[in-house]
């Protein structure tokens, strides 16, 4: 039982790590969406600052999905081991 409790404290770690690299992830993101937008605002007079500001656009949020995923990964994680931990810690008190 105390390993059932303890590998559910593990995945509950590792769900808290994937939800804190998703946060600081969407943060850098975040910030460079801001200043990829400064940029377009000074590019976007021509048809190929338009292009740029485009293709700029599409590499700072290339990795969009892969956070947000990380992010509920992390989250059902961190759901999962903790009530495991806590099913595992109320069965064991019942006994």
């Amino acid at each position: 039982m105390k390993q059932k409790k303890i590998a559910s404290l593990v995945v509950a770690a590792i769900g808290t790590f994937l939800v804190a690299y998703a946060l600081y992830a969407m943060n850098l993101i975040s910030n460079a969406k801001n200043q990829v937008n400064t940029v377009n605002q000074h590019l976007s007079g021509s048809y190929m600052g338009k292009m740029m500001g485009k293709g700029l656009s599409n590499q700072a949020s290339k990795y969009d999905n892969d956070v947000r995923g990380c992010l509920i990964a992390g989250i059902v994680l961190v759901i999962a081991g903790g009530g495991a931990f806590f099913h595992f810690n109320k069965h064991r008190q019942r006994h």
